[in-house]
C-alpha cells in the first residue's frame, strides 16, 4: 500500500512539474456566448440577433497567436445560401469611449456560405476586422459595447437592414498545459 501511495505521489509531482498554468482574458457576450449554437438559442435572442432569416453573432476574438490583441469577427447563420450579407456601419465603445474601428468591415465580402456539422442545419459565413488598438487607462477593460448595421439581400432587390446591439464583458479563462 505504501509503495502504491509513493508511486502516486511521485506521478502527481512529475505531472505538476511538467505542467504550466496559463490564463487569458476573453470578451464574452452573455446573451449569445461564442460556444452557443444558433439552433439552441431562445426565440427572444434569435429575434434580437436576426436580420430577416439570418442570425448575426458578433464575437470579439484574439487577433494573434500570443493572444495579446483582439479583433471583431461577425458570424452569419442561415438555413439557405440565398442571402447576400454586408455590414454598413460599425460603432464600438470601450468603457463608454468610442473606438475608431470598423471601416475595414464596411462593404467587406463575407466568406462563402458553408455547412459545418456543429451548426447544422445552418450554413455559416463570416467577416472579421483588423486588430483593435485600445490601450486601457488602468490596464483593464470592463465593458465593450457595439452597434453593427447589417444589410441582408434575399434574392432580387429586397433588402432588410437592422442595427444589432451587443455587449461584451471580460472573462478570465485558465488552462493547464
Amino acid at each position: 500500500m505504501r509503495v502504491m501511495l509513493l508511486i502516486l505521489f511521485v506521478a502527481a509531482i512529475s505531472f505538476l512539474v511538467g505542467c504550466r498554468i496559463y490564463s487569458m482574458v476573453a470578451f464574452e457576450n452573455r446573451e449569445f456566448p461564442s460556444d452557443v449554437r444558433p439552433s439552441t438559442i431562445s426565440s427572444a435572442i434569435a429575434e434580437k440577433y436576426s436580420v430577416g432569416d439570418v442570425i448575426i453573432q458578433p464575437r470579439i476574438i484574439h487577433a494573434d497567436p500570443a493572444q495579446t490583441s483582439y479583433k471583431l469577427a461577425i458570424l452569419f447563420f442561415s438555413k439557405t445560401t440565398n442571402e447576400t450579407v454586408s455590414i454598413s456601419s460599425v460603432s464600438i465603445f470601450i468603457d463608454g469611449n468610442k473606438l475608431e474601428y470598423g471601416e475595414g468591415l464596411i462593404g467587406q465580402v463575407p466568406s462563402p456560405w458553408k455547412m459545418y456539422s456543429a451548426n447544422h442545419p445552418f450554413f455559416a459565413s463570416s467577416v472579421s476586422g483588423e486588430p483593435m488598438v485600445f490601450p486601457p487607462k488602468n490596464g483593464n477593460v470592463s465593458r465593450i459595447d457595439m452597434k453593427i448595421t447589417v444589410l441582408i439581400k434575399q434574392g432580387g432587390n429586397n433588402a432588410t437592414a437592422k442595427i444589432i446591439d451587443a455587449s461584451f464583458v471580460p472573462k478570465k479563462k485558465s488552462f493547464i498545459e
